[in-house]
């Protein structure tokens, strides 16, 4: 597994996610401190929502309150 770290613009606090994630770009990480929704700075969005999860069918991102 390879990971990235990400830093809340929010309240500055570090965590770790998923590199495949933070590949994709376009789907918000949750700031594990705050809460916070944010998309990762500097994703190279090089990989679909699908191939970073090894999906054979379209998926979808459903935003929740």
């Amino acid at each position: 597994m390879l990971i990235a770290k990400a830093v809340c613009p929010k309240c500055k606090a570090g965590f770790i996610v998923d590199q495949k994630l933070w590949n994709v770009g376009t789907v918000p990480l949750r700031c594990i401190e705050c809460g916070h929704a944010f998309l990762p700075p500097g994703s190279p969005k090089s990989l679909s929502v699908e191939e970073a999860v090894n999906a054979a069918v379209p998926i979808r991102i459903w935003k929740t309150g």
